[in-house]
């Protein structure tokens, strides 16, 4: 068996670098970079694939303000674990529920099997941890080359333990929400973050319960 790879950059091939990204939304940079890794062989089945991605899940997008979104996708679609990355020299444009644009130059597709779910997690969480960092993606941004980019320190330095720990997939500082906050509100900013739930805390700080999607469902459900 394979030894699995022990740095980010290990999961890089210059290949599935798109430069430039052409690309004026997150659908159009999840179709390129889709057609980036099919055309290096890195899928199994192509279209198995697009029609995941057509979902369009709120959790399968992580936006990271105005630096970078990461795409993330569990599927058949792949053998293994593939990454793909685009640098787009406009803006990439996200459409949320309230009409609201969140724009990234920087994008970047994970795809795994199913059962690798927890090394997909890993690999997503080191990306946002990285992709976080202004100073980062500003240096991604000026590089000229997928060699380059690949290159970059913040990608051959982000060591990928072989054992993943709580402390590696939880959130230092999560996002939270108080509890006279509008539902509305709430759910938009889940959306936003391409989150799950929120932590609900009082003045304090304290967290008092979490509001999920369950929880939505379970509302939505009430009125039938």
């Amino acid at each position: 068996m394979p030894i699995p790879p022990q740095r980010l950059a290990d999961l890089f091939v210059a290949s599935r670098v798109v430069m430039p990204l052409t690309a004026g939304t997150v659908a159009d940079a999840a179709e390129a970079l889709c057609v980036s890794l099919d055309q290096s062989g890195a899928l199994s089945n192509a279209d198995l694939l697009r029609e995941r991605i057509e979902e369009a899940r709120s959790e399968d997008i992580v936006g990271l303000a105005d630096r970078a979104f990461v795409l993330h996708y569990r599927s058949d679609a792949v053998r293994d674990l593939v990454v793909s990355i685009g640098v787009a020299p406009k803006d990439v444009v996200r459409v949320l529920d309230d009409d609201d644009l969140q724009r990234a130059r920087l994008v970047v597709l994970v795809c795994a099997p199913p059962r690798q779910m927890a090394r997909h997690l890993q690999v997503v969480s080191a990306l946002v941890q990285v992709l976080s960092n202004p100073t980062s993606v500003a240096a991604a941004l000026a590089v000229e080359t997928p060699a380059q980019l690949l290159a970059l320190p913040q990608f051959t330095g982000k060591a990928l333990p072989a054992q993943l720990t709580v402390r590696e997939l939880m959130s230092e500082r999560p996002r939270s929400v108080g509890p006279d906050v509008p539902l509305r509100s709430a759910v938009l900013e889940m959306l936003r973050a391409g989150l799950g739930g929120l932590p609900v805390v009082d003045e304090s700080n304290r967290v008092i319960g979490m509001l999920s999607e369950r929880e939505l469902l379970r509302d939505l459900l009430s009125h039938y």
